[in-house]
C-alpha cells in the first residue's frame, strides 16, 4: 500500500508529455515520421511512502474534470520535462 505524505507545487516550467492518438488509439505522426505529442503542465509533486518505508516523488497533473492524477496514469505518457 502507498500513501501521499506531502504535496508541493511543481515548478511552472514542468510538464508531462503524451503521444497523440486518434479515436482508434493509433499513434499520430508528423509527415517526417516523428510522433505527434502534446504536453500538460505538472500541477504538483507528491511524496509517496510505501509500506516497506521507501519513498518516491511522483508528478501529478490536473484533469479536465478538475481532479489530480499521476502524470504516468495515462498509457500515452512519454516523459516529464522542465524547461
Amino acid at each position: 500500500m502507498e500513501k501521499i505524505i506531502q504535496i508541493i507545487p511543481a515548478p511552472s516550467t514542468m510538464a508531462a508529455h503524451y503521444e497523440s492518438v486518434d479515436h482508434n488509439g493509433e499513434k499520430l505522426r508528423h509527415e517526417d515520421g516523428r510522433l505527434k505529442s502534446y504536453r500538460i503542465p505538472i500541477a504538483c509533486l507528491a511524496l509517496y511512502e510505501y509500506d516497506d518505508g521507501e519513498n518516491e516523488i511522483r508528478a501529478m497533473i490536473m484533469t479536465s474534470e478538475g481532479y489530480t492524477e499521476l502524470a504516468t496514469a495515462n498509457t500515452d505518457f512519454i516523459c516529464v520535462t522542465v524547461d
